[in-house]
């Protein structure tokens, strides 16, 4: 049961099914895409850029092992394919500081194809 204010929804802490307490989740991840309440995007840009971060810092160990051919493969199926997945759905509606977060990411692996390592240590 929900109780109103302001003429908005609020949900209770907790629910009860079958005498199990269940707690509320602020969010909800689904096919990968991760919905809030207030169907805001900053928790799936957040958890976006945390995963490409620690995705550059693999690609990184492995750029000198692969040709420039094979690791623009790797970093379009996996790295670009993670960081933009479900975009249609959350790019527009982010806050312009999650966008330059989001491009940042963007051209800091490209960097990293062309073993440019100037300006990699500012983090995102």
């Amino acid at each position: 049961m929900s109780a109103k204010a302001h003429g908005r929804d609020i949900l209770p802490g907790e629910i009860a099914v079958a005498n199990q307490s269940i707690p509320v989740s602020e969010t909800l991840k689904v096919l990968g895409v991760i919905f809030d309440k207030n169907l805001q995007w900053k928790t799936q840009a957040s958890s976006l850029v945390t995963r490409a971060q620690r995705m550059i810092s693999g690609l990184k160990v492995i750029r000198s092992k692969l040709t420039q051919d094979q690791f623009m493969k790797i970093v379009t199926s996996q790295y670009f394919g993670a960081l933009y997945y479900g975009i249609p759905v959350w790019y527009d509606a982010l806050q312009k500081k999650d966008k330059l977060k989001m491009d940042t990411l963007h051209y800091k692996v490209l960097r990293v194809a062309v073993k440019d390592w100037s300006l990699m240590s500012k983090d995102v």
